[in-house]
């Protein structure tokens, strides 16, 4: 997998079972498939999935960190700046709320 990707949830197939390992070790049988090929299939799809939701995740956590640095370097009490990151995620957030998964992507 691609190095810009988190190291974990890993799934991997276990005979039918899947089983999804989080970066402290613990683990979690996500379900088990007919056979030992579908198996291995969807688990490489489930850590695709969710390792990709864990890198949107950072990358999100990351831009609203430099958001509210830019917000004090343009002159942004520093005692204001993380309510109004905080109410820009929340603007964001509703428009998020109000679309369709599949029309979240902006281009």
């Amino acid at each position: 997998m691609d190095q810009w990707f988190p190291e974990y949830p890993k799934a991997f197939s276990d005979g039918l079972a899947i089983i999804i390992r989080y970066g402290n070790g613990a683990e979690e049988i996500w379900g088990y498939e007919s056979d030992i090929k579908s198996a291995e299939k969807v688990a490489k799809e489930i850590e695709l999935g969710l390792r990709s939701i864990d890198y949107v995740s950072m990358e999100l956590m990351r831009f609203l960190n430099d958001a509210g640095d830019q917000l004090e370097t343009r002159g942004v009490p520093p005692e204001h700046v993380n309510e109004y990151v905080w109410e820009g995620y929340r603007q964001v957030l509703k428009l998020f709320n109000d679309l369709e998964p599949k029309k979240l992507l902006v281009r």
